[in-house]
């Protein structure tokens, strides 16, 4: 570009090279800020990594730069079991504050524009009960795939629901 600025960064861990990855190893990250300081139509907001490479510790040193794939997709299969009792039902809310919610009149003015598929102005049909255990499936990685646990977070998230995942990585959902 010529005129002195950062064009790039390069982050480089030395450890756990992952979140969920108890391998130890080094991780490198380019990040590019080019699309950010064009000069035709600059790029706003938070940059992503453009690529990164991983050598964990007794790997073979055959290892390559990975570059992001926007495409990526896959569907995950999530079922509940074992229905406990919702915050709400905790707290000791009535089907009577249900009912008077939904019939409160909303001066829409005043509602926040939210993009949402849970409406503010009244509780889903099944309010009263979350599910105790989940299982999650379909994940090709495998990184996100196994059973959850609802957590007793009581003063912590309230009137949401906190599952934590059995095994050696912990991982959680939370679903507001």
């Amino acid at each position: 570009f010529g005129k002195g600025r950062q064009v790039a960064e390069v982050r480089v861990q030395v450890g756990r090279t992952g979140t969920l990855d108890l391998d130890l190893g080094v991780a490198a990250y380019i990040r590019c800020f080019a699309p950010a300081i064009r000069d035709h139509q600059p790029l706003r907001g938070k940059l992503k990594d453009s690529s990164r490479i991983f050598l964990k510790v007794g790997q073979e040193a055959q290892c390559g730069w990975e570059i992001p794939d926007k495409t990526t997709a896959c569907t995950l299969t999530i079922k509940g079991s074992d229905p406990v009792d919702s915050q709400r039902a905790i707290i000791g809310l009535s089907d009577k504050a249900a009912k008077d919610l939904k019939q409160h009149k909303v001066n829409r003015q005043f509602m926040p524009p939210v993009q949402s598929r849970n409406p503010l102005t009244h509780y889903h049909k099944l309010w009263k009960t979350w599910p105790g255990t989940i299982e999650v499936s379909g994940d090709p990685t495998n990184r996100v795939n196994g059973t959850y646990h609802k957590q007793s977070c009581q003063h912590s998230v309230v009137l949401s629901a906190l599952w934590r995942r059995e095994g050696e990585i912990p991982l959680y959902l939370y679903f507001r």
